[in-house]
């Protein structure tokens, strides 16, 4: 997702695991931890813009990264600051950067969670890439917790209940993305539609409207459904895929990683 939302949850982990140890300090910490991941777009000036398809979200994003660099980033912080065990510093930063990649795998965009050993995206396509109303709890969340005392009970109580809100957000999209799902399926069938493969994902800044991409090896048909659709049927746009032009470039590197991609 965005970079402040992935700042957002880090800090909401380091508020968690070291809140009460370094206050604010712990925050930042997680927020940094959230970030990290997707420093591997500082590579983009290396690489062509296909390539840069390959290096977003790979193993920077990968839940062997945040089994390595976790423990690794978890020793360096102990041997800084030794007031805080090893464990509690390895949980910071494991935990910052596995829930960026697990959220990441929410969005559409796709993200290589088995890297080095799988380049298969994941995605579950059920959020937004940037969605006011699971970032805002999430930092208002937070950002409460900072005015109150180390370990008092109102600081803990207000970094919960932005994880609550968001948590409930985020289990409403899998829901609304189950409904809508439904609701493409039946309309594709009750137009004697046939496909090979169905995306259903939410349109921009929302997870209320749900576009639809129904595709076979010659057609692509595309449709929008609203939850608040009082319609029964949704109707589609179909455009011809012509894949055959593509055949003489299929041995090309850039094609070929493009359609890895799509």
């Amino acid at each position: 997702m965005d970079s402040l939302t992935q700042f957002a949850l880090g800090a909401v982990v380091g508020e968690l695991v070291l809140g009460k140890e370094l206050g604010w300090k712990g925050a930042l910490l997680g927020g940094i931890a959230g970030t990290i991941p997707d420093l591997d777009v500082l590579l983009n000036g290396f690489f062509d813009p296909i390539t840069r398809m390959k290096i977003h979200r790979g193993f920077t994003h990968s839940i062997f990264f945040s089994m390595i660099f976790g423990p690794l980033f978890g020793w360096l912080s102990h041997q800084v600051y030794k007031k805080i065990s090893i464990q509690k510093w390895t949980l910071l930063w494991f935990l910052g950067f596995l829930t960026h990649t697990l959220l990441d795998c929410c969005t559409t965009y796709g993200t290589q969670l088995f890297n080095p050993i799988s380049d298969y995206l994941v995605a579950f396509d059920n959020i937004f890439v940037v969605d006011p109303l699971f970032t805002i709890p999430l930092l208002g969340g937070v950002v409460a917790a900072l005015f109150f005392a180390h370990g008092s009970v109102a600081r803990k109580r207000a970094n919960y209940i932005g994880i609550a809100l968001s948590s409930l957000y985020m289990i409403w999209t899998f829901a609304a993305l189950n409904f809508a799902t439904k609701q493409f399926k039946n309309s594709l069938a009750q137009q004697n539609i046939s496909y090979d493969q169905l995306q259903v994902s939410p349109t921009a800044l929302n997870s209320f409207l749900w576009e639809g991409i129904a595709q076979n090896d010659t057609v692509s048909y595309f449709g929008n459904y609203s939850v608040f659709d009082s319609r029964e049927m949704v109707s589609f746009q179909k455009e011809a895929r012509n894949i055959e032009l593509i055949a003489p470039y299929t041995d090309n590197e850039a094609v070929q990683t493009a359609l890895w991609f799509s």
